[in-house]
């Protein structure tokens, strides 16, 4: 009986190999290795074995940029007060909302939107307390979980997902989506 161990490494993979062969030559076992290595490191293209690029942490400033538009929507919200959003908003930008347990969302424009919350007698505050910022040159997303209060107490909550995209050097909301609910809104951590 010929007992053989082979180890290699393919990638970030390790392989050990035990081979026993009885009745065979050291030769045929050593070519039987061979083969079987061959296969496998064609199984593993070097692709897939290299990571994808990491995207380049945005640096502070930028961050701080790209939320210049989300506060001001904040504001808005709180101040009902919608005269100076439209410099942060593309033109053409829509909100979708969902909301929980409805089988279709509505979309309406950010003009909408404006009649909509300039018109109310209500106070409003919207907060995100954990949120995501991704910037990847001229476009961004904000992603978190929201809480909206009306007259100091819990209305609702859910997930904004912000789309923003940089023109001319400026940050301006191009879509906003988020879900609605009112159950399960306590503050995530």
């Amino acid at each position: 009986m010929i007992r053989s161990y082979l180890a290699f490494k393919c990638g970030e993979i390790s392989f050990r190999i035990v081979c026993t062969v009885q009745g065979k030559s050291i030769r045929a076992t050593a070519i039987y290795l061979v083969a079987l290595i061959i296969f496998l490191m064609a199984s593993f293209p070097a692709s897939a074995q290299q990571k994808p690029p990491q995207q380049a942490p945005a640096a502070q400033a930028e961050i701080a940029s790209a939320m210049v538009p989300v506060n001001a929507l904040f504001a808005a919200i709180a101040s009902r007060d919608t005269s100076g959003i439209s410099e942060h908003i593309q033109d053409g930008a829509t909100m979708t909302i969902t909301r929980s347990g409805e089988q279709t969302s509505r979309r309406i424009t950010f003009q909408q939107w404006a009649t909509q919350i300039s018109g109310a007698t209500d106070e409003y505050e919207e907060i995100m307390p954990d949120l995501l910022v991704r910037i990847d040159g001229n476009i961004a997303m904000v992603w978190g979980f929201y809480t909206f209060t009306r007259n100091g107490a819990l209305s609702h909550c859910g997930v904004n997902h912000i789309g923003l995209l940089k023109e001319n050097g400026v940050w301006k909301i191009s879509n906003l989506a988020f879900s609605v609910r009112t159950e399960q809104c306590e503050v995530q951590s």
